[in-house]
C-alpha cells in the first residue's frame, strides 16, 4: 500500500505514512487515528507539516493562530489552503486529532472520563461528551466498554 502512496504523493509522504503506522501499530489502537489519517492524503507538503504537528502537540494549546505562526500564513490563508488539501478546515482536524487522542485513552485505560477529555484538550467534560456522542453515534462510556483492551 505505501508504495502506491510514494508513486501518487511521493517519497515524503510514504515516509509520514509510515511513521504514522508504525507509531499506532507499536500503541495496539490503529483504528482510532483512521478518521484522521484519512485527511492526511494530499500533496501539500505545508499543510502534511502542520498536521502532523497538530497531532505531535499538546492538543489543549492549539489554534489557529498557532498554526497559522507555525505555517507562516495568515488565519485566512492557511484555513483556505488547509481546506482546499482536506476539504476540511484546521478546527474540524484538530478536533478528530482530540477524538482519536480520546478513543485510544478510552481504549487502553481506565482515567474518567473527567480526565479523558482533560487529557485531550476539552476544558469543558459535558461539550466533550456531546461532541464524542455526535462524532461515534455512542458516548465515551459506551465506547470504553466496546473497545477496551484487555490487560494480559
Amino acid at each position: 500500500m505505501l508504495e502506491i502512496v510514494e508513486e501518487y504523493f511521493g517519497k515524503h509522504t510514504r515516509n509520514l505514512g509510515n511513521q504514522f503506522l508504525s507509531t499506532i501499530e507499536s500503541s495496539g489502537n490503529s483504528h482510532s487515528y483512521c478518521d484522521v489519517f484519512r485527511y492526511m492524503q494530499h500533496r501539500d507538503e505545508l499543510i502534511l507539516k502542520i498536521q502532523k504537528w497538530i497531532l505531535t502537540t499538546d492538543l489543549d494549546i492549539v489554534s489557529i493562530s498557532d498554526l497559522a505562526n507555525e505555517a507562516c500564513l495568515s488565519e485566512r490563508q492557511l484555513k483556505r489552503r488547509f481546506k482546499e488539501a482536506t476539504s476540511i478546515s484546521p478546527l474540524k482536524f484538530i478536533q478528530l486529532g482530540r477524538l482519536s487522542f480520546a478513543k485510544e485513552l478510552l481504549r487502553s485505560t481506565k482515567l474518567s472520563i473527567d480526565e479523558v477529555a482533560s487529557r485531550s484538550g476539552y476544558v469543558d467534560t459535558q461539550f466533550f461528551r456531546q461532541i464524542f456522542k455526535r462524532e461515534n453515534d455512542c458516548s465515551p462510556l459506551e465506547y470504553r466498554k466496546r473497545n477496551q483492551v484487555k490487560a494480559e
